[in-house]
């Protein structure tokens, strides 16, 4: 294992219906959904979200390792310097039903991105695979 520099973006969104019908019916699409608008694909994105009462308040961080300079996190970078963080960003101005279809969920007010920080993150490194074989003569 090892601590590299990362990038975490905390965005909130709020949801029509109840936290209970969020969890049972629509939590995996959402999820799978902001992974693609947001381009949080794992190994190098983590994606975690926490759900509130209040419609469904549903605040997002996605942390990814991607676009580091050097192994550096640089939080003056444009955009906070990831497309992560551009892509929630431009999430913010999208009409609502747009975004509505988009996640497949009521959205009922614009997303809000919080913030866009610079974190250190653990990550696994797999052993390099051992050479191939020698090839029969």
């Amino acid at each position: 294992m090892a601590r590299v520099a990362g990038r975490a973006v905390t965005m909130q969104l709020r949801l029509a219906g109840t936290v209970e019908d969020f969890e049972s019916r629509e939590r995996r699409g959402v999820e799978a959904s902001l992974r693609r608008l947001l381009e949080c694909s794992a190994p190098r994105c983590h994606l975690s979200m926490s759900v509130e009462p209040g419609s469904v308040l549903l605040t997002v961080v996605a942390t990814t390792t991607e676009g580091m300079l050097n192994g550096r996190c640089d939080a003056a970078a444009p955009a906070g310097g990831s497309r992560v963080a551009a892509a929630a960003r431009a999430m913010e101005p999208l009409p609502l039903p747009m975004l509505s279809r988009a996640l497949g969920a009521t959205v009922e007010a614009p997303p809000i991105v919080w913030s866009v920080r610079c974190v250190e993150v653990t990550v696994v490194r797999l052993a390099p695979l051992p050479p191939p074989p020698p090839s029969p003569l």
